[in-house]
């Protein structure tokens, strides 16, 4: 209802599954035009927050952005101004404006604090090798990619193995484009052993691109017949994960 606060608006809308479009929009609605009358800047960048990432259209998402970083900016809030740079980051990403993807990651990049925040730092990290990665710049992606794994490397929880786990396929990856086929192979073996950590459900996937990259480095090794092995063996898992790519 409209007499909640913007706090309890707040609650709501975080606890509310977005595939109710509906309530959620509804609610959305609300604490935006609620926050806009007592022009409260840190409900306002929250508000523009919800808007950007649940909106779909780059064009639209460009908007709630351009307002997302004038109300971070207000609440001098260096997290808030983090989190805007890196939505803007990431809808660039979306359009494949890689340069302009970049250019936010490293301005968040800046504003990071290496030592409280290591596990935001790093995760940066990859995503600006990411964007050095598709914008074919190999040597500075691999660079990125090998810092991140080397830092997501050295601590035991979830979130640290995902992080590693993905650095290392790109460091793997970008490496093979490299050109350094064998040290590509070294890194899949270390990646290898990590893989029984992986969640069950995971697993397979997470596997089948492991050896999409080693099937890339048998066939330039000149190993023809095992990497059409190989990469027949990747078919199935990663056709499921709908990667046409």
């Amino acid at each position: 209802s409209s007499n909640l606060s913007l706090s309890d608006l707040l609650e709501n809308i975080e606890s509310t599954p977005r595939t109710d479009s509906v309530i959620y929009e509804n609610m959305l609605n609300i604490y935006l035009h609620n926050a806009k009358k007592a022009q409260q800047a840190t409900h306002l960048f929250n508000a523009y927050y919800f808007y950007a990432v649940y909106e779909s259209e780059p064009k639209v998402m460009h908007e709630y952005t351009d307002s997302l970083t004038h109300y971070a900016k207000k609440t001098k809030s260096t997290s808030n101004i983090i989190k805007a740079y890196q939505t803007r980051s990431t809808v660039y990403y979306i359009e494949k404006n890689y340069k302009k993807s970049l250019e936010y990651e490293l301005a968040a990049l800046q504003l990071i604090n290496k030592d409280k925040h290591s596990y935001e730092y790093h995760k940066t990290l990859y995503s600006i090798g990411l964007t050095h990665f598709y914008l074919q710049q190999y040597e500075d992606a691999s660079d990125y990619f090998s810092i991140a794994r080397s830092y997501f490397e050295n601590t035991p929880d979830y979130n640290h193995l995902r992080g590693y786990m993905n650095s290392i396929r790109y460091e793997a990856l970008t490496t093979s484009y490299l050109g350094n086929y064998v040290y590509s192979n070294e890194l899949l073996k270390s990646a290898d052993k990590k893989l029984p950590k992986i969640k069950k459900n995971g697993r397979a996937l997470e596997k089948a691109y492991l050896d999409y990259v080693y099937g890339i480095n048998l066939y330039h090794l000149k190993n023809n017949n095992e990497s059409i092995k190989v990469l027949n063996g990747t078919l199935e898992e990663i056709t499921k994960n709908e990667d046409y790519a």
